[in-house]
């Protein structure tokens, strides 16, 4: 016959303690009593690897899907995915609020004669008018399209477009640069970062490298 013996306090087999430690009087055979401990020693051990499992796993799942999202984003933001977002002029107000043409300054190199908009975020950072920005930088996802013409009234000659994602591996002081013909075609691509960009854009009178506030 197994010896008998008063079960003692189990600091780790809690499944074993909630059953046993409110029954002070409680007697069981000893070996029936160490063949429960291990069991209880040993679902203690697993709960925790699964633990260890399903934090793993859940952290492994937010990186997949911060990828994704990443790469969903950078998507947009190509030559082609920006004359998608630029050819129209639905979300977008014009400078000063006027649609017609403007003479360009004798100092661009975006030919004579110009509109230039800008979307809802880049409107949000302007004052009433839409005439000048109202601090020094423009939100991130702030987009301004300059359509250039050679007489007003032509069809358009092409888009010179600018888009702010300072964090952008392919920004140029936090633009990303680009012109594009009236059916897309590249003419100046987002990869070269603003490169013979930047410099003009830098000139006094500029506001976060727009210089439509100083020239017009």
């Amino acid at each position: 016959m197994d010896r008998i013996a008063t079960s003692p306090d189990l600091p780790c087999s809690w499944c074993f303690d909630c059953e046993i430690r409110p029954r002070a009087d409680f007697f069981l055979p000893y070996s029936f009593y160490h063949q429960i401990k291990r069991m209880a020693a040993f679902d203690c051990l697993s709960y925790i690897y699964n633990m260890k499992v399903i934090y793993t796993a859940f952290v492994l799942w937010l990186i997949a899907v911060s990828c994704v999202n990443d790469k969903s984003e950078r998507a947009v933001i190509t030559d082609s995915g920006l004359y998608e977002i630029s050819k129209n002029e639905a979300g977008f107000q014009y400078f000063k609020m006027n649609p017609d043409t403007l003479s360009a300054h004798r100092e661009s190199p975006h030919g004579s004669n110009v509109r230039i908009r800008f979307n809802n975020i880049a409107v949000s950072a302007m004052n009433d008018s839409i005439s000048d920005i109202r601090g020094d930088r423009f939100p991130d996802g702030s987009l301004i399209v300059k359509e250039i013409y050679d007489f007003p009234g032509d069809d358009l000659n092409l888009l010179s477009i600018m888009y702010k994602s300072s964090n952008d591996p392919a920004a140029g002081a936090g633009w990303l640069w680009n012109e594009v013909g009236p059916n897309g075609e590249v003419i100046y691509p987002v990869a070269r970062k603003g490169d013979g960009c930047t410099g003009c854009h830098s000139a006094p009178g500029n506001r976060d490298f727009i210089r439509t506030f100083s020239l017009h």
